[in-house]
């Protein structure tokens, strides 16, 4: 009789409680990677959508800044009707009528603030809802910007129609984020 060479039993069950022990700790890594780097183009996304703003209201004269510290100017993403801005990174639509950049004024110079929200329906009702709630624009350059962003209920009303006055007006928590500025003018 021949003498074969093969793998005993053990040198199999070895082998396979490796890999088990290599999985383990290779998949939570793998997945916590991409849970970061959805975080970190979410918050690059936001980024896009300031400078858009930004480069709009320096071509576009309709739109009016804020001349004081007291007001504010709202920029939906409906209004900049792109492209560049549609789909996150989760694979759920941005929201055009739930994502903005307000534009305040204070000492002189500009400050952007963007809320940027993502789910699978317009009214955000279903579980996939991501966000990024009223960030400064210079928070969103930050090594820790990633965490900015929010799973779950990130939305929250943020602007509301005074018919009284004909007008939007900031919500509590928008004022709230924004120096109880007044938005006077919503595009």
């Amino acid at each position: 009789m021949k003498n074969r060479k093969a793998f005993t039993l053990i040198e199999l069950m070895a082998v396979i409680i490796i890999l088990g022990i290599l999985l383990t700790i290779a998949v939570p890594n793998t997945l916590s990677m991409l849970d970061r780097n959805k975080k970190n183009a979410f918050v690059e996304d936001a980024k896009k959508f300031a400078a858009l703003s930004n480069s709009l209201v320096q071509k576009d004269k309709k739109i009016e800044r804020p001349n004081d510290d007291t007001s504010a100017t709202l920029i939906t993403l409906d209004y900049l009707n792109t492209t560049q801005i549609e789909k996150s990174p989760y694979a759920v639509n941005y929201i055009p009528e739930k994502s903005f950049v307000v534009i305040a004024r204070q000492g002189g110079r500009y400050l952007y603030y963007v809320n940027l929200i993502a789910c699978d329906d317009a009214n955000c009702a279903s579980g996939n809802v991501y966000g990024i709630n009223v960030a400064l624009e210079s928070d969103l350059a930050l090594d820790n910007a990633r965490n900015l962003v929010r799973k779950g209920d990130v939305v929250t009303d943020y602007i509301d129609y005074n018919a009284q006055i004909g007008n939007y007006e900031a919500a509590s928590h928008l004022k709230s984020r924004i120096g109880n500025r007044t938005i006077n003018h919503l595009y």
